[in-house]
Formats: structure tokens, sequence, C-alpha cells
């Protein structure tokens, strides 16, 4: 075909090893006749060891990951178990008692349901942020959108999530960008005055790339 590339370990003079890019290239005279070969050996070391490096990062990032939701899950679960069961049992409680009793306790009792029932709701809304039922029901861009729509609307903000990507990421990678955008989603929300955030996802050769841009004050 007249040239030849290959990558991998050759030796210096010294005898180390070395990880190499190697071209060969066929050279020919004017009549078209073969007269030889130039062989160009370049050093890729750094640029190997950089991946290595990189790559080491990513599996220990994914670990993190999974640790990560790991703990919050087990958070979650124990919230919604113990806490959010134990306080709505406590509720039904009160409303059978308040039913019993005379005014104005039965008033005092009720209004007091009704606090318990909103730290109820504001529990409930931690647990899913600790551990979103959506991602774990839905693809990620549904999940995000679902996300999306609810909580800006409710901050009267509008939201898109447009979708370019060609495959459905992995477990870690869609958890990974769906915090990604659940926090970037709070800081807008907080922080950036705007009145519309969009969400714009990407395949890439190495993972999703993530765009999120609002209208806001910015940093």
């Amino acid at each position: 075909e007249g040239r030849f590339e290959d990558e991998g370990w050759r030796l210096r003079k010294d005898g180390s090893r070395f990880w190499a890019n190697v071209v060969i290239t066929a050279l020919y005279d004017d009549h078209r006749r073969l007269r030889g070969f130039a062989k160009v050996t370049r050093d890729m070391s750094d640029r190997r060891e950089a991946a290595r490096v990189l790559n080491d990062q990513r599996r220990l990032l994914a670990h993190m990951v999974r640790a990560q939701e790991a703990e919050w899950g087990r958070i979650a679960w124990e919230v919604h178990e113990e806490s959010i069961q134990e306080m709505a049992g406590i509720v039904t409680r009160q409303q059978l008692l308040a039913r019993q009793l005379p005014e104005p306790y039965a008033a005092q009792l009720f209004e007091l349901s009704d606090r318990v029932d909103d730290a109820i709701d504001r529990l409930r809304a931690l647990v899913n942020r600790l551990r979103p039922l959506d991602l774990e029901r839905q693809p990620l861009v549904k999940a995000l959108t679902d996300h999306y729509t609810e909580h800006a609307t409710r901050a009267g903000l509008e939201a898109t999530v447009e979708n370019h990507l060609q495959t459905e990421p992995s477990a870690e990678t869609a958890i990974t960008v769906f915090r990604i955008c659940q926090e970037a989603l709070a800081n807008v929300i907080k922080h950036a005055h705007a009145t519309k955030v969009d969400v714009v996802l990407t395949s890439r050769a190495d993972g999703v790339l993530t765009e999120i841009c609002d209208n806001g004050i910015g940093i």
C-alpha cells in the first residue's frame, strides 16, 4: 500500500524501552521503481502515560460515583422507611384524635397535622434528590426533561432539554450528567435571575458533552 503505521514497544540503544509510533513509507524514483523506505519513529511515552493516568482517573471517578450513589440511596431509604413512614403514622393518629376532641383543641391538632404533612413533603423532595426515581425508571433525557419541567416551571423559568445523544449512556454516565444538570438548575434558580435555561446533550467519542445555558446575570 506504500505506507505502514504501527504503535508498540521499541528499544533504545541503551536497552531501555519506550512506546513508539512508527511510520514506514515506500520511496519511488521518477519511473515508479522502488528505491527504499523512509522510517520515522516517534517517542509517544508521554502521551501513553497521560492516557493511562486519564483512564485511571475515569475508573476512580466511576467508582466514586457508584459509592456516592449507593450511600445516598441508603440514606434515602432510611429517611423514607423510618422517618417518613413514622411521621405519616403520627399524622394519621393526630387526625383520628382531633376528630374526638372539642374545639379549639381539634383545630389546633389539625393545624399541627398540616405542618407535619408539609415536613413530610419536604422530606420526600429530599429523598427524590438523593435518589432520583425518575432516572431509575426511564432514559436520561426523559428523566432530565421531567425534572427541569417540574422544578423550572415552579420557579417561573422556561426550560428545554435538547437531545443529540446517539445511544443511551451507561448508568454511571447518566447519573453523573443528571447530577450536574440538577445542581446547575438549582444554582440558576437561586442566583441567576434568569427566565430561561437550556440543556443540550451531545454524544462524543469519549462520553457525553453536557451544555447548560441560562439568560441570567452570570457569575
